[in-house]
C-alpha cells in the first residue's frame, strides 16, 4: 500500500489523525517527533499513514510528546469469561435447554426475567425452568422491588401540605 503523505487517510484511526494535525499545527516535521519519541522517521511516517499501527505505550508517548491529552479508554467494557457463560447459560434456560447442573438461582432469575420481557406468563415460565409457579411469582417480586429502588434512589423532600392544597 503507497500512500502520499498529502492525501487524506479515511482509515487511518481517528485518535492518529488527531496526532498527525496536532504535529502540523506545531509546526512540527514527522522527523522532529520521530527524534523525541526515539524511533527512526519511516515508524512515525507509516503510523500517520495508516501502514503500520502504533502499540498504545507509543499513542501516549506521542500525545506526550505534543502535549494533548487523547481519551484513550475503551468504548465499550470487554465481557469477562464469567459474563460470558453466565449469559449463554441463560439463554440456554430460555431457549429450553438448561444445564441442569448450572441452572442457579441467578441464572433461573434472570431467565424470568428475559421471559418476562417476551410475554410469558408466570405458569409458562415455570414449566420451561423446572420450578414451582410461586418461584417465578417471587422472582417477579424481587425484580420489580429492585426496579423501584433504583428508581427512587434519591430521597423525594418531602413538602408539608398546606391548608389551601388540602382544602381543595
Amino acid at each position: 500500500m503507497s500512500v502520499n503523505s498529502w492525501q487524506t487517510y479515511d482509515k487511518v484511526d481517528p485518535a492518529i489523525q488527531y496526532l498527525r494535525r496536532r504535529r502540523i499545527d506545531l509546526g512540527l516535521t514527522i522527523g522532529e517527533v520521530a527524534t523525541r519519541l526515539h524511533v527512526v522517521h519511516g515508524t512515525v511516517w507509516a503510523w500517520e499513514a495508516g501502514e503500520r499501527i502504533p502499540r498504545l505505550a507509543d499513542v501516549r508517548l506521542w500525545a506526550n510528546v505534543l502535549d494533548c491529552d487523547l481519551d484513550l479508554t475503551p468504548r465499550r467494557e470487554i465481557p469477562s469469561q464469567v459474563d460470558i457463560d453466565f449469559n449463554v447459560e441463560v439463554d440456554r434456560a430460555v431457549a429450553g435447554v438448561p444445564n441442569p447442573s448450572a441452572l442457579t438461582a441467578p441464572i433461573r432469575r434472570a431467565a424470568t426475567a428475559k421471559l418476562t420481557r417476551m410475554g410469558w406468563s408466570a405458569a409458562q415460565i415455570a414449566a420451561r425452568l423446572g420450578v414451582k409457579e410461586s418461584t417465578i411469582d417471587a422472582y417477579r417480586i424481587e425484580q420489580a422491588a429492585q426496579r423501584a429502588t433504583c428508581v427512587c434512589r434519591t430521597p423525594v423532600a418531602r413538602v408539608p401540605a398546606t391548608r389551601q392544597l388540602v382544602d381543595r
